[in-house]
């Protein structure tokens, strides 16, 4: 064992090698998240897809800045400011609404395909609650020239 001779230790002014990151991976991961969120985010702010009637003279009077938002779609469903709600549900949640802020318009937006009797049936239901300040959402139609 005499025989063996230690390593002497390293000296410190010896360079060792650093430890060098690839980020390149990490931005191409990034550019991709950033190309998903730019196509999927207008489909998230757009929500369903309505037919609007078309109208030749629309209403020039002021909009309240703040309108309820009621939305009637084509397979039945409803909602009320962006979220779902039976019929069942609708006149007892206006009625809370409108109690505690009876100024308050609504804005309703229908499908062309909903039928009319469940437009008028709504319209009477918003009436009968106290809602005297209904709104339709209507799409401006060019008048044939």
């Amino acid at each position: 064992m005499a025989g063996r001779r230690k390593k002497p230790p390293k000296k410190l002014s010896e360079k060792q090698p650093e430890p060098d990151m690839n980020v390149t991976p990490l931005v191409d991961v990034v550019l991709v998240l950033l190309i998903i969120f730019m196509v999927v985010t207008p489909a998230i702010a757009q929500g369903d897809t309505l037919s609007l009637p078309d109208v030749v003279k629309i209403d020039k009077k002021p909009k309240d800045m703040n309108p309820l938002k009621l939305t009637l779609q084509a397979d039945g469903k409803m909602s009320l400011n962006d979220a779902r709600v039976d019929s069942a549900q609708l006149a007892e949640r206006l009625q809370k609404i409108h109690a505690h802020d009876p100024n308050r318009t609504l804005l309703m937006s229908t499908d062309t395909r909903v039928p009319y009797i469940t437009v008028r049936e709504t319209l009477a239901l918003l009436t009968s609650t106290g809602f005297k300040g209904v709104s339709l959402k209507v799409n401006h139609k060019k008048p044939k020239e």
